[in-house]
């Protein structure tokens, strides 16, 4: 009883929108048509300026995207460049993946972030 009081008072046009089936696929339709009413309204020139711009657009992205994959490439190449260097100023204690003087298994080394430093890495611009 309370829930078809509150449809009544819902779908009583009086009280504000009429929500029934029939009403809201007439509010549909007419919404529809308004769109396709306004989007009709864009002219050839405010079409041709719009996609003007957004290949603009896309330009400026790929050559910022091509510019970023440059410079990781770049510290990439400087950060291999720099282990490396490291690996080979390495003594055979420091390369690892032996036995120690006490018959322990020592440990690949691993360059520091001092000795990536030292040997040019991050590089200066």
């Amino acid at each position: 009883m309370v829930g078809e009081k509150n449809r009544i008072m819902v779908n009583d046009p009086a009280e504000g929108r009429d929500y029934t089936p029939p009403a809201v696929r007439a509010a549909m339709k007419r919404k529809a048509k308004q769109k396709t009413a306004s989007r009709a309204k864009t002219t050839p020139e405010e079409r041709a300026r719009k996609a003007r711009d957004d290949r603009l657009k896309a330009a400026e992205r790929a050559r910022l995207k091509a510019a970023c994959d440059k410079a990781v490439q770049k510290d990439r190449e400087a950060y291999r460049r720099a282990y490396t260097k490291c690996l080979e100023q390495a003594t055979r204690e420091q390369r690892g993946g032996h036995s120690g003087p006490d018959g322990t298994w020592v440990e690949n080394w691993r360059p520091s972030d001092e000795d990536l430093l030292r040997n040019g890495y991050p590089p200066k611009n």
